[in-house]
């Protein structure tokens, strides 16, 4: 009897448990809805996976891809705040670096004061990096951090770091803040990807030298339409005599002499043949008279 109850009590020790995780992971699935509705924008939702094996980087994979048309570049929440964006797609999956990793930047504000900055990842892997700050700028420990949507990934508003050390010193130009993620950055289970359209407008200077390329391309236009006039009337002019020496008709071949010359018809004579010279009788007499006398003397 001992041994059923310390059975049942193992089970329903399990059974407990299990509920708990559960009612843990609807708590966590509706704050995460209600962070979706609260943002306003179109998200997916997508279970972390497991962990890179790079040590050296700080980077999960979740079970959505591009299929799910997820991008690269979406940033990637929880109830709590940023966890980290997209920097890879593959069909079913998507490789997440987490804010915590040396390489990934978010652009932040300040909540209490407003002043903005870009916070970075440590080498370390579990804590962040406010950079640029001046040492006169007015921060101090616990001050919370959103994203500025500045960068056009993150919308503005959303939940990033605290303050955690506020250090200061005479022969620098700027502070070094230390800070803590508000999100379970490793403990996250459960994920939103944002599929953010960035409202930012046109930057002017780009629209003015786009301007200016359009209209120094304009006058470059006509310049490059008479050069290749000139260039069509050279060929034309250099494809006339061409084209009269094509269509001219062909030089008579010099006639050979014949060898062997066809027999001329009967009757007729060639007319090279030269023909004996006919003297009238008379001549003839008189030639013979004198042949006569000749002898006779």
């Amino acid at each position: 009897e001992n041994t059923q109850l310390h059975t049942r009590n193992l089970q329903l020790a399990q059974q407990a448990n299990q509920a708990a995780s559960l009612a843990a992971e609807n708590a966590h699935l509706r704050a995460l809805l209600q962070l979706s509705r609260r943002i306003g924008a179109q998200t997916t939702p997508a279970d972390i996976q497991y962990d890179t094996r790079d040590p050296f980087t700080q980077k999960v994979v979740i079970g959505v891809g591009s299929q799910q048309s997820i991008q690269n570049g979406s940033p990637v929440l929880t109830e709590d705040g940023v966890i980290g964006q997209v920097t890879r797609v593959f069909p079913m999956q998507s490789e997440v670096t987490l804010v915590t990793d040396k390489d990934q930047a978010v652009p932040v504000e300040v909540v209490r004061t407003g002043p903005r900055s870009v916070i970075y990842g440590t080498a370390k892997g579990d804590l962040l990096d406010l950079r640029f700050v001046p040492i006169s700028a007015d921060l101090q420990v616990g001050d919370e951090l959103v994203t500025s949507g500045l960068d056009g990934i993150y919308p503005q508003g959303l939940p990033v770091a605290k303050v955690l050390r506020v250090d200061k010193q005479a022969d620098t130009a700027f502070a070094r803040v230390v800070c803590l993620p508000l999100a379970a950055v490793r403990g996250a289970r459960q994920v939103l990807v944002l599929h953010y359209v960035p409202q930012v407008p046109p930057n002017p200077i780009a629209a003015e030298e786009a301007a200016a390329a359009e209209a120094k391309d304009a006058k470059k236009k006509p310049a490059k339409g008479a050069d290749k006039k000139s260039d069509k009337k050279a060929d034309d002019a250099k494809a006339k005599p061409a084209a009269a020496a094509s269509g001219a008709a062909p030089a008579p071949a010099p006639v050979k002499p014949a060898t062997n010359a066809a027999a001329a018809p009967a009757g007729k004579k060639p007319a090279d043949e030269k023909q004996p010279v006919r003297r009238p009788k008379e001549s003839l007499r008189e030639e013979a008279a004198k042949a006569v006398e000749q002898g006779g003397h």
